[in-house]
């Protein structure tokens, strides 16, 4: 510019532009963080008109809110380098080398079609999983944008869970109809089997339990409490008993760490017996409420016998006999039918009734025999790095009591060596391994 006149035009131009790009970049962002929590809406989608009605629409739904937030994830992406991910790390390397794993696995299975696409009943094929990862991602650059928004969307996430907690509350109590009769008095609020809702709330329970002592007001305590109480009478309505034994694997591992903690060395032991004591007392009052439990209230009298049945011992052996005759690979995600059908035991008709051999029911085994040894130890690594990041991370920067994140994997952990991975508590899994990538 010549005259002063032009460099204030030109100045008023560049200012125009960069007022342009900031409110893009804004609107951007916000759009995307709005997309990325209504992917917290999973657990309670169900609609009537589709196949299945309680799986279907949650992946579907799921489906589509990942694939339409991909171009918002890609503009944030170029703008905010610094927020991008770190693929050096251990927690991202082994989560992209377990997807890729699938993919190999997959492709040289025994269906590849099903490995991909998974079934109708179960959806959480390769497909699924490559939407999982990218979830990851988008939470993950979420949080190095806007480090508010992960209290936000961990209050939202447990919302959610007291919400579907207080839906199974209403159906025991018949207020609400149950979706299933065939359970008996085991609720399910928005899921099609007690089992996948009871594994929906492990994780939430934790990390409320948590966020107990971290409180801005008397309200906020009050919320949390609340949620607290749901998710528990969740756990216990839906009589679900491979989620209780991964909820007392969770509470051993809490009570280690506090007695580990330094904390705890220098104060004295009446705060840890108090609350011991405390967990006793229910525990037992758990228990004697079982035992007088009749048919009306089957949920409860499940947790007087916490012995796998014969069913599950048989197909984990099916599973062992299944990867011993394909170790690195296996036979394909979603493929575990091929390894019972020719491994069946005629047995589960004398001792069950029935048979329907379609997933072990143990997590870990069916990694071991779908997609082999290389993705098994890719899967115990990735929660391995999640507890050491965990325990390593700064606790100011944390927003949650390190014990509950560390209670929460090893008891999701846990409660998966009696059930497998389904969409909703997978979510919840997902995010609770992207809210420990992103602490300092």
């Amino acid at each position: 510019p010549e005259t002063e006149e032009e460099m204030k035009g030109m100045i008023e131009k560049i200012y125009s532009e960069l007022e342009k790009y900031h409110m893009l970049k804004t609107w951007t962002f916000k759009i995307f963080f709005i997309l990325v929590t209504a992917c917290f809406f999973i657990p309670i989608i169900f609609h009537n008109d589709l196949w299945f009605t309680y799986h279907t629409p949650k992946v579907l739904f799921f489906y589509a809110l990942i694939q339409g937030i991909f171009p918002f994830f890609c503009i944030l992406h170029i703008q905010y380098k610094t927020a991008r991910s770190n693929f050096k790390h251990p927690i991202i390397i082994t989560l992209l080398l377990f997807v890729l794993v699938q993919i190999i696995s997959a492709l040289f299975g025994m269906d590849p079609f099903q490995s991909f696409f998974g079934k109708t009943l179960h959806m959480e094929g390769v497909i699924f999983w490559i939407h999982v990862l990218l979830f990851f991602f988008y939470l993950q650059l979420l949080f190095q944008i806007e480090q508010k928004s992960k209290i936000f969307i961990l209050r939202f996430f447990l919302v959610i869970a007291g919400f579907t907690g207080l839906i199974a509350f209403l159906q025991k109590g018949s207020i609400l109809p149950l979706p299933y009769e065939s359970f008996q008095e085991r609720v399910t609020a928005t899921f099609s089997n007690p089992i996948y809702f009871a594994s929906s709330l492990v994780i939430p329970f934790f990390l409320s339990l948590g966020l107990i002592p971290i409180h801005k007001s008397a309200w906020d305590r009050r919320f949390k409490i609340v949620i607290i109480i749901l998710c528990f009478l969740g756990l216990l309505s839906a009589g679900t008993r491979g989620a209780a034994v991964g909820v007392i694997a969770g509470l051993i591992t809490w009570l280690f760490l506090w007695i580990r903690s330094k904390h705890i060395q220098k104060q004295s032991w009446r705060k840890p017996i108090k609350y011991g004591m405390l967990f006793f007392v229910i525990t037992i009052l758990i228990v004697f409420l079982s035992h007088i439990q009749t048919n009306s209230n089957l949920s409860l009298s499940r947790f007087k016998n916490f012995t796998p049945d014969y069913a599950r011992f048989a197909y984990w052996t099916m599973s062992l006999q299944g990867w011993k005759e394909s170790p690195w690979f296996g036979v394909g995600p979603q493929n575990f039918e091929y390894i019972a059908y020719h491994h069946y035991t005629p047995a589960l008709y004398k001792n069950i009734g029935f048979a329907w051999p379609y997933r072990p029911h143990n997590q870990l085994l069916e990694i071991l025999a779908t997609m082999g040894l290389f993705a098994f130890i890719l899967y115990l690594l990735f929660h391995i790095f999640l507890l050491k990041k965990t325990l390593s991370s700064v606790s100011s920067d944390m927003g949650i009591q390190k014990e509950a994140v560390c209670s929460a994997i090893v008891a999701y952990f846990v409660q998966n060596l009696f059930i497998y991975d389904t969409e909703a508590p997978l979510v919840g899994f997902i995010f609770l391994a992207a809210y420990i990538f992103s602490m300092k």
